[in-house]
């Protein structure tokens, strides 16, 4: 199971919408075959892995991180396939919180005569997988915040200068977050002043061509028509208010009107429509009122942190989170499952919000 799960590591940012699954076929306590899923219409993990495989499969067993498909949509069931190839076991990590699988799939194997268990490595394939089972819950975006800052919690200088606080290791690894997300999210006050891309670039560019969808909170829809959001490399998402007058934008980008709270865009709406676009996944990058604005709604799931061993300083300087924040210590929203990784100097503190 530790090799399907590096396996399926191999389907992040390219297997989306669907989830990011291992696969590997054992026989005669060898390993015969691997499989990951691929890009949307191609193999998933289990058909790889059978047909990559040329030896007769008949007493074979089978590991898989996640319980195989029983339904159609573009690809034929999984269970049809793995019960005509001759193996007889079956190893799933996790079930399918999807509710066209759910079980229905482990039934389907057990019904035709297999074997088998459930629960090897399950906390690490949620982990990997932890988009779809978010979203298979509730319909909504995984969200994951990230942000850069000095040691002294510092996100830019008093002149507003930021580039570049962090090391190129650590902007390496945000093209990897860029390329294993489905969306990527900024505030229209960033998108002017940083002009950013926001697309995965460098060695984590999809070799697919995918790219996330860039997506903007723009309430006053300022944002000029020229910025490098709207260029052609990807396609651009504007969420602004009821009361704007639409810009004329290339047909590839997409403009819609959503309500608003005290001036604010509702974040709620905002996620909901972007769930029902099959976006299962976004990284919020800034500025630091949009995610304070995350924070205080309880929208977030995931932190990326990165820290530089550097001293900002100055009164005005602004940290990385916005927005009214805790009012006591009791109100202050802790991590879990931390870990910490080092780009050289850099630090990056992962965690998950309890």
């Amino acid at each position: 199971m530790h090799l399907a799960l590096e396996a399926s590591k191999k389907s992040l940012g390219i297997c989306n919408p669907n989830p990011p699954v291992g696969a590997v076929i054992v026989k005669d306590g060898k390993v015969i075959s691997t499989g990951w899923t691929d890009i949307p219409g191609f193999d998933h993990a289990e058909k790889m892995a059978i047909q990559n495989c040329k030896t007769d499969l008949s007493g074979a067993s089978l590991y898989v991180t996640l319980e195989p498909c029983c339904h159609y949509g573009r690809t034929p069931p999984c269970t049809d396939l793995i019960i005509n190839s001759g193996i007889t076991q079956i190893f799933i990590s996790v079930k399918d919180p999807d509710k066209r699988v759910n079980g229905h799939g482990v039934q389907a194997l057990l019904d035709a005569g297999l074997k088998v268990e459930i629960g090897d490595n399950e906390m690490e394939s949620k982990k990997i997988m932890e988009a779809h089972f978010k979203f298979s819950r509730t319909a909504i975006p995984f969200i994951t915040v990230k942000f850069a800052m000095s040691l002294d919690g510092k996100i830019s200088t008093k002149s507003g200068q930021s580039k570049w606080i962090t090391n190129d290791k650590s902007r390496d690894y945000v093209h990897f977050l860029r390329s294993i997300n489905d969306g990527v999210m900024v505030g229209s006050n960033t998108a002017i002043v940083d002009n950013p891309t926001l697309t995965s670039r460098g060695r984590h560019a999809p070799l697919s061509g995918r790219q996330p969808l860039r997506i903007v909170l723009d309430s006053s829809l300022k944002i000029p028509t020229d910025s490098n959001i709207f260029n052609s490399e990807s396609k651009t998402f504007v969420a602004t208010s009821q009361s704007t007058e639409l810009k004329n934008i290339s047909k590839q980008h997409i403009i819609k009107k959503f309500g608003t709270n005290e001036g604010k865009l509702n974040l709620d709406e905002i996620l909901k429509n972007l769930g029902e676009m099959d976006i299962k996944s976004i990284l919020v990058e800034g500025g630091n009122q949009l995610i304070g604005d995350f924070f205080d709604k309880n929208l977030v799931d995931k932190i990326e942190a990165f820290i530089a061993p550097k001293i900002i300083g100055g009164e005005f300087s602004k940290s990385p989170i916005g927005g009214e924040g805790a009012i006591t210590m009791k109100d202050v929203q802790n991590l879990s499952n931390v870990s910490i990784t080092e780009f050289d100097d850099d630090i990056l503190i992962t965690g998950y919000v309890k």
